[in-house]
């Protein structure tokens, strides 16, 4: 158990301290650094128009992965690193990351200790359940968080609709939308006021808001401010457009989701039973389940079955997964 436990134990710490490090020294001077860089930027920004020749606009919002890590450093460039910190900075954990560190840790110390009679494939697991606890926690969070931002986006459009028809501009008609609404639009609009007062262009800070949400109807509401301060037009008309669209696909999203309801709870049994079943069997008759555990073709058999269920249960989440 020591040869196994050991190492783990101190990869599992070697690894933390790194990324404990790297993010400390980058939030110690990232607040600076990144403020230096947008007042750099503001003119070559200004320069740049929203569309590209060769680009279509709505790609050009969400192939913004870099511009949401531009504050992690190094970090960035760590193929498996990079895709947590990324989404931390998208489910709005960020300022907790020391804590999911933690977290990962003690988790992969925990399962490589429990798993400690599979010998080296304990360390495999423990690796890749540290990897996709936290990723699945984010993800949930990103997705309730998104759910959040687009149940209320069309009252803050209405609410930018009526400021800009008494004749406020549209930065007024953002901050009436940071002081009267709640978390997490009026979080995203905040942070697009301060960008603005940082130098940012309007529609630039709204991009990056674009890039953090990573939804269609955001960027839809983006392209069309983008669209108007190029070309003119009726705001207010076009807005009430959008937010009748708006309101029109969350109705959609809300009839898709009743109607794959029954896929997504076939999904959830097929995935916790059969992981009920074998620690209520482990527990209860230890002796029973010694050969799947204590052989290596019980071993190979479990790696097998572990890779079915996981299989069945990405094919059913794939099935009742519609975009709109």
């Amino acid at each position: 158990m020591e040869n196994i436990l050991l190492p783990a134990l101190v990869s599992g710490l070697v690894l933390f301290v790194l990324l404990f490090i790297s993010t400390k020294l980058t939030s110690s001077t990232g607040g600076n650094v990144h403020k230096n860089k947008i007042i750099g930027q503001i003119s070559q920004q200004s320069k740049s128009s929203f569309y590209s020749a060769s680009s279509d606009e709505v790609n050009i919002i969400r192939s913004n992965k870099a511009m949401l890590l531009q504050e992690v450093g190094v970090l960035a460039k760590a193929p498996f690193i990079s895709n947590i910190l990324e989404l931390m900075i998208r489910s709005g954990v960020w300022e907790k990351r020391y804590t999911i560190f933690l977290f990962m840790l003690v988790c992969f110390v925990l399962v490589s200790a429990l798993l400690i009679k599979l010998g080296a494939i304990a360390l495999v697991v423990a690796a890749v359940v540290t990897y996709m606890l936290p990723m699945k926690y984010m993800n949930g969070l990103i997705l309730k968080r998104r759910a959040k931002f687009l149940n209320l986006f069309p009252e803050a459009i209405e609410m930018i609709i009526r400021s800009v028809k008494s004749g406020h501009p549209l930065n007024a008609a953002m901050r009436m939308i940071v002081e009267n609404m709640e978390s997490p639009i009026k979080d995203e609009f905040k942070q697009v006021l301060d960008e603005i007062s940082y130098g940012r262009t309007v529609t630039d800070a709204l991009k990056r808001m674009a890039a953090r949400l990573d939804e269609v109807d955001v960027n839809f509401f983006v392209v069309v401010l983008a669209t108007q301060q190029e070309t003119g037009g009726n705001l207010t008309e076009i807005l009430s457009n959008l937010s009748n669209i708006i309101r029109r696909r969350r109705q959609l999203r809300q009839k898709i989701r009743a109607l794959t309801s029954e896929g997504r709870a076939t999904g959830y049994i097929l995935g916790f039973m059969p992981i009920g079943q074998f620690a209520a069997l482990y527990i209860m008759a230890p002796d029973y389940m010694a050969p799947l555990l204590d052989t290596r073709m019980g071993n190979i058999l479990l790696v097998i079955a572990a890779s079915l269920i996981i299989s069945a249960v990405v094919v059913v989440k794939k099935m009742v997964n519609i975009e709109i």
